[in-house]
């Protein structure tokens, strides 16, 4: 999934600049965020993810600050992500960002 996010233009132009880890020291990941560039003035927050064991430390706060920072830098005047409506600690994050839902995104499941 993240090798499909980075090398192909799914949901954009993977934004190097713009995306960042933080590692555990130990060879693991404590947080990522990966984003990307839909167009010429939008950045897309393509995935974020916090370990379990890391959640409530501010990872995600600060993955998400330096991305918008750098996607600022990179012309991006808007910038958009997906999140579950059930995801209430990511809502409150981007809420308290500035991010306000503009549309709702459906799921169908198949039998």
């Amino acid at each position: 999934y993240i090798g499909q996010l980075i090398d192909t233009r799914g949901c954009g132009e993977f934004l190097a600049e713009a995306s960042a880890v933080v590692d555990d020291g130990r060879g693991g990941l404590r947080a990522a965020l990966i984003a990307t560039k839909i167009d010429a003035d939008t950045g897309h927050i393509a995935q974020v993810a916090v370990a379990p064991s890391a959640r409530g430390a501010g990872l995600g706060a600060s993955l998400l600050d330096h991305a918008l920072g750098a996607m600022d830098r990179a012309g991006c005047a808007r910038v958009s992500l997906l999140v579950a409506r059930t995801n209430a600690g990511a809502r409150r994050l981007y809420d308290a960002r500035g991010f306000r839902a503009v549309a709702t995104f459906l799921t169908g499941l198949r039998a």
